[in-house]
């Protein structure tokens, strides 16, 4: 424990930027995942399902 001394109180804020610096990495991190699946979910399919849903009625994006 502290008794008021000034490394604890550096101690402190540097353990309160890491939380808060991970905090933000892990924002970034989330959206970063969700562009990505954004990006990738656009309806890209092997030919052969893309042939079972064309002969199905269903369009699908390219």
């Amino acid at each position: 424990m502290c008794s008021g001394s000034s490394g604890c109180e550096f101690t402190q804020a540097g353990k309160r930027a890491s939380e808060e610096g991970t905090k933000a990495a892990r924002e970034i991190a989330k959206g970063s995942i969700k562009n990505w699946k954004k990006q990738h979910d656009r309806g890209i399919v092997c030919p052969d399902e893309f042939k079972m849903k064309e002969k199905q009625g269903k369009h699908v994006l390219m």
